[in-house]
């Protein structure tokens, strides 16, 4: 754990994130995290993943865009 002004322990920061990997938006807010923990390294962080599926009827070999949007 980091340490705050006056050596005492700082607990870390839980936060959730709630994405779809395949989503731009979700990588778009990933980015944005990465960028805020860059800014403050000090200030620990509990990353939990959670999925989301954006269409979860989607077969796992994937789906032609053109069939998809007909």
């Amino acid at each position: 754990m980091a340490t705050r002004m006056g050596g005492e322990q700082q607990p870390p920061i839980d936060v959730d994130l709630i994405a779809d990997l395949a989503c731009p938006w979700c990588y778009i807010g990933l980015a944005r995290l990465d960028r805020a923990r860059a800014m403050r390294p000090d200030w620990p962080v509990r990353l939990r993943w959670w999925p989301f599926l954006l269409n979860p009827s989607l077969p796992p070999e994937g789906m032609d865009r053109r069939e998809r949007a007909g």
